[in-house]
């Protein structure tokens, strides 16, 4: 199962790294599918995703510890460089002896690190195809890749109804073009840290919040290749 789920994550970053290359440069200002995003903005969020993950998931700090940290432009005068050095660590963050089955310690609590890097690899997966419809480039996605966010977003059918998108599309589409379809989660900032809530639901982090009177979860059993997440961030 590690194995399979860090493979699934390398395949997700570097589909999205290849997406990254291909933005021409009068493209980052181009509108998205995540219609409060443009080229840039979406770009910045994923990659700021990215930053998150070394601190709070091998060096055990928290969202209060590094509130603020990755706030803004994250990107700089090099969006690719900064791209292949966030995922980069990213992946070596999850990939590192243990890493997957340690808790990690995420805005409503506590999940384990194999969630929380499914979350992310159906997150990367969902904003691949945003990318790639916003700079005209192929939204073709691997069947592995749809396959597993497919799983991995449906628990959160509910959650997705009540924001007023419709998981059944990602199926009747996927069945038609072998990727994801248009239904989206939007509202979150660039910035926002990991299992955070903002006023909309944005990605597999923001359908669930704690228990009333709880300040933390036990940390899930390793979930499935395709995963349980704790939280969708997308």
């Amino acid at each position: 199962m590690t194995d399979a789920l860090l493979e699934r994550h390398a395949e997700a970053l570097r589909l999205f790294g290849e997406r990254v290359r291909d933005i021409r440069g009068d493209q980052w200002g181009a509108p998205t599918p995540c219609a409060e995003w443009n080229v840039r903005e979406l770009v910045n969020h994923v990659t700021a995703e990215q930053l998150w993950i070394p601190p709070l998931v091998a060096e055990g700090r928290t969202v209060e510890q590094l509130e603020g940290s990755f706030s803004g432009d994250v990107l700089g005068d090099d969006p690719v460089a900064a791209w292949d050095r966030a995922s980069a660590a990213a992946h070596a963050a999850f990939a590192a002896s243990g890493a997957l089955d340690r808790a990690v310690r995420l805005s409503y609590g506590s999940a384990l690190g194999s969630a929380y890097c499914s979350e992310l690899t159906a997150d990367c997966v969902v904003h691949t195809w945003d990318l790639a419809r916003g700079i005209g480039a192929s939204d073709r996605l691997p069947d592995s890749l749809v396959e597993f966010s497919i799983k991995e977003i449906m628990p959160y059918a509910d959650g997705l109804a009540a924001s007023g998108q419709s998981p059944s599309r990602w199926r009747s589409r996927r069945a038609r073009t072998r990727r994801p379809g248009s239904s989206r989660w939007s509202g979150a900032r660039a910035d926002a840290p990991p299992g955070g809530r903002r006023a909309v639901p944005h990605t597999p982090s923001r359908f669930r919040e704690p228990r009333a009177g709880a300040e933390s979860r036990e940390p899930r059993p390793t979930p499935r290749t395709t995963g349980v997440p704790p939280q969708i961030i997308v």
